[in-house]
Formats: structure tokens, sequence, C-alpha cells
């Protein structure tokens, strides 16, 4: 059932179908089926690229990177042959990209912080803010609950936009009153719902008015089914005002815990500035492990491998 049929229910219908689901929840726990519903569980096929990482490098190996000693601190943006090979797929400069931690919980909760603090924009900082009125948050729903989790945290006021059968309903996301708005475009948790390329249209158009931002997250999208990859809302903006995100954790490894963002230029020197004293979040010898096993092509025929499978048991079903 789509968001805009529950939503046009009395509470009394909504009690009864709440009810009736119950029921058949306790039905199916009746039966002891042993079932692992952990969030985004990679597959042991998948896990199984990791390994090579382990024999990528012997003990005389030269740990060094552009300059930057590997077997050392590193350096808060991440090392040069990570950043230039993620600038080179979305057709950036290496100095757009930084290196950092996987969790998009983590980027997420070090954000709102920073707001709650330091403002965002030359904003005034949220705390004082809510001194004055309540602060709304978007919500997508159905949406990553995690995420709702940091915001109830931090006092928002939760604001519920439904989701369609292609993305973000346009009459909702036109009501936003928002500056922001966070996406995952492909396959949204939990529906699956990939945003069709209108829609995608849609979200630059409401970010091309007034001063706008758009968090792309674009989670497993290498195992689109396509046969040429989905195009990115970063890649198709114009304006220099999305904020792109990605990482390993699906098509590597969840214990691989690299990710990377890629920010507009304008929003360089602020990055540098509220976090400038903060050392990069992974490792460069983990960071110099995976660009070995990128630059040995081991990545992309994983990549390739996977796809190809994944579109066989669709036509299958």
């Amino acid at each position: 059932m789509s968001a805009s049929y529950y939503e046009s229910l009395s509470d009394s219908e909504l009690a009864s179908q709440t009810a009736e689901l119950e029921e058949r929840i306790a039905q199916i726990k009746a039966r002891g089926l042993k079932l692992n519903m952990a969030r985004g569980k990679p597959s042991s096929e998948q896990l199984d690229l990791s390994r090579p990482m382990l024999d990528v490098l012997k003990s005389d190996a030269v740990l060094a990177d552009g300059g930057v000693d590997c077997a050392n601190y590193g350096c808060l943006e991440g090392i040069p042959s990570c950043r230039k090979f993620f600038g080179d797929i979305l057709g950036v400069p290496a100095d757009n990209v930084l290196i950092g931690g996987e969790s998009s919980l983590t980027l997420m909760y070090d954000a709102v912080s920073h707001a709650m603090v330091k403002g965002v924009c030359g904003a005034d900082p949220m705390l004082l803010q809510m001194q004055a009125r309540k602060l709304k948050w978007i919500c997508l729903v159905p949406g990553y609950d995690r995420h709702f989790g940091i915001v109830s945290q931090f006092g928002f006021e939760c604001v519920c936009v439904p989701l369609g059968e292609d993305g973000i309903r346009g009459d909702a996301l036109s009501r936003t009153p928002s500056t922001v708005l966070h996406i995952t475009p492909f396959r949204s948790f939990p529906t699956g719902i990939t945003a069709s390329a209108s829609k995608r249209s849609a979200y630059i158009r409401w970010a091309s008015e007034g001063d706008r931002y758009i968090v792309e997250d674009d989670f497993e999208s290498e195992f689109s089914l396509l046969r040429k990859p989905e195009e990115t809302v970063f890649s198709r903006s114009e304006r220099q005002n999305v904020i792109y995100m990605n990482t390993f954790s699906r098509t590597i490894s969840s214990s691989l815990r690299v990710g990377y963002m890629v920010l507009p230029r304008a929003l360089l020197p602020l990055f540098c500035q509220r976090v400038g004293f903060y050392s990069c979040t992974v490792p460069a010898f983990e960071q110099y492990v995976l660009a070995e096993l990128i630059d040995s092509g081991d990545f992309e025929r994983h990549i390739n491998r996977m796809r190809r499978k994944k579109r066989r048991m669709a036509a299958e079903n």
C-alpha cells in the first residue's frame, strides 16, 4: 500500500489495519522461522571481495602515497590516490573529495552537532534559534528510523514527507519549508524505491530556489541493474549545491569503515575552518590498501560480476 492510502484512513480504520497486521506477525512468529533481519548486511559473496586486501601488501612495501606517509597519522582530507580515484568517477577535481568514516549516522550526528553550536551558512546557532521557536526537520517516510532518533535527540520536531512510487511526492516536496534535503535516490531504505530521472530533476529544481542544499547519499548505487550507471543528482546539478556521499560497506565489506564525501568548492574553506583540527577518521594505512585493491582492477571486476548476477536473478523472477 502507498503512503497516500494510509493517510486517507480514519483512526478507527488505522487501528483495524494495525490489529490485522499484528495478527499476521503473530502467525509468522508461530512458524519458528530463523531469519537474519540485520540492516543492510552484505552477503558472503560480497564479503569475499575484501579477502585479497590481506595479500595486497608485504612487510617491505613502501607505504607512501603522494607525499603522505601511510604508516603515520595521514592527513585530514584523505590520501591523494583515493581522492583522485573518486574524483575521476564523478568528474570533479580531487580537491573536492574528502575521505572519512563509513557511517552516515556519524556524519549526520557530527553535522547536526556543529549546526547546533556554530550555525549553518551564516545563520545563528540552532541552540539559540530553539530558544525562540521550535525547529523542524524533514523526515522521509518510510525512512531510516536511526536518522529520526538523532533528530529527536537534538530536540527537533519531525515533519514527515511521504515517499511515492518514484521518490518524494511532488506536492509534499513543494510544501517543504526546509533549506536542506537529505535524499537516498537509489533503493531508499526500507522500501527499496529508486527515484526516477524526472524525480531527480524535480529535486534539482527544488534546490534551485533560494539558498538550498541537497545531501545525496548514493549508498549501493553501484549495484544498479541498468547497464549504464544511474546518473546522480550531484552530476546533474549546475548550482554547486549538492553534497555527495558514498561508502564501501556494501560494495566491499561492512567491516571496511571507509566512505567519501564530495563538497561543492564554495564549502571547502568552511569545512577546513570548522574541522581542520581533526585527523582523517580512516587510517592512512587502510586507505592505501584500498587504493591498491582498486588499482589492481579487482574492485571493478567484482562490481560487474555482482551486477550481472543481480540482472539474472531479476530476469528469473
